[in-house]
């Protein structure tokens, strides 16, 4: 089966999403990676966070959540509905995620919290005139 072709504006909207939900994982990997292996690098201690859990399971739920975002942003880009679902709710958990992380990263944080806002709105209001979807 060929990729869907995008034709319409609402396609652009589509295409997008999808390359945005691939770069927001690829950060949340990196977030989640540093983390992991560097918690020395965050602003405060993880005494200081809004859900106090150690840097480990915060990088392993940054790592986790931008997988999946990944796996979403390839699906949506090949036109699958339960890609563009699923997108849906890890998004929520990831602006949850990433508002809990705000004193320990918050420009990174607040600039992925607005791609996340970004990418919802492209999923759920630019959806009903995508030919890229019907195919």
């Amino acid at each position: 089966m060929p990729p869907p072709k995008f034709t319409s504006a609402e396609d652009g909207w589509i295409r997008f999403a999808a390359l945005a939900l691939i770069i927001v994982g690829a950060f949340n990997v990196i977030h989640g990676l540093v983390a992991l292996l560097q918690d020395d690098f965050f602003a405060v201690t993880k005494n200081d966070l809004l859900v106090t859990a150690s840097y480990t399971t915060w990088g392993w739920t940054h790592l986790v959540l931008g997988l999946l975002l990944v796996g979403c942003g390839l699906a949506v880009g090949a036109g699958k509905t339960w890609g563009r679902m699923v997108a849906l709710v890890i998004l929520v958990f990831n602006i949850m995620a990433q508002f809990a992380f705000v004193p320990a990263a918050p420009v990174w944080s607040i600039v992925i919290m607005a791609f996340d806002v970004a990418i919802i709105y492209a999923i759920t209001v630019h959806v009903e005139g995508s030919k890229a979807l019907l195919s």
